[in-house]
């Protein structure tokens, strides 16, 4: 055979079967896109609130998270909030004393009602001068609607409250059948405190039913920025 007649024929056959695998390749497969969470390394496998802080950063507002409650070191000022993730109830007298004076002055402070415990609940903790009496009520879920949004349900596995009868909410969500709560909003001098039965739609990803996807959920967002208002970019 002629070499030139032996390369066309050998160059016609290599084409042939690539239009082939290239036609069962489009038949078979199409591109497409995946979205993948790695798992998280660093600070947010330990700092429960860093998507929030970061979050907050983004948006303008000067935030920081601790380990522990060191009033000295914040030097708090009228215009500042805190938000206390872990139980209250074991904060020392004087740490009580300050907070409560801070707010007084126009401070904005979040707070985490825990589970009832007759020998950590008291008149003198934080709760117990603030009136706030963790209920043994069941937990369950509050629906929270945002328009243009799937229905989300919240604080489903937080402890309800009750308020004591010489204090009032300036703002109130809960069961009105048993008077019991999952957040309310107090007034306190110039400030505000705001109290919750849970905080998991705060935290990184989400933590239970109804917060699973953390502050990655618009409503999670919408929420988070409605517990934030009293003081949001002071």
């Amino acid at each position: 055979m002629n070499p030139r007649v032996r390369i066309a024929l050998f160059t016609t056959l290599a084409l042939l079967l690539a239009a082939l695998a290239t036609l069962w390749f489009l038949r078979n497969f199409e591109r497409g896109s995946q979205d993948i969470h790695t798992p998280a390394y660093g600070e947010p496998t330990y700092n429960p609130l860093y998507a929030l802080r970061q979050a907050l950063r983004r948006d303008g507002v000067k935030a920081e998270t601790r380990r522990a409650l060191d009033l000295h070191a914040m030097q708090l000022q009228p215009g500042d909030t805190v938000l206390l993730l872990d139980d209250p109830r074991p904060l020392a007298p004087t740490q009580v004393e300050q907070l409560l004076a801070w707010v007084h002055d126009g401070g904005h402070l979040l707070l985490r009602v825990p589970e009832p415990d007759i020998e950590l609940d008291g008149d003198a903790t934080l709760l117990g001068r603030l009136g706030i009496l963790p209920s043994d009520t069941p937990p369950r879920c509050q629906p929270w609607r945002v328009k243009g949004q799937d229905e989300h349900t919240e604080f489903c596995s937080g402890f309800r409250f009750t308020l004591s009868d010489d204090r009032s909410a300036e703002l109130r969500w809960g069961d009105r059948r048993d008077d019991t709560m999952a957040y309310a909003r107090l007034r306190h001098g110039k400030g505000r405190i705001d109290v919750l039965a849970e905080m998991d739609f705060l935290r990184n990803d989400g933590d239970g039913d109804g917060a699973s996807g953390g502050l990655r959920d618009l409503p999670h967002r919408d929420l988070a920025r409605l517990m934030l208002a009293p003081n949001y970019g002071k």
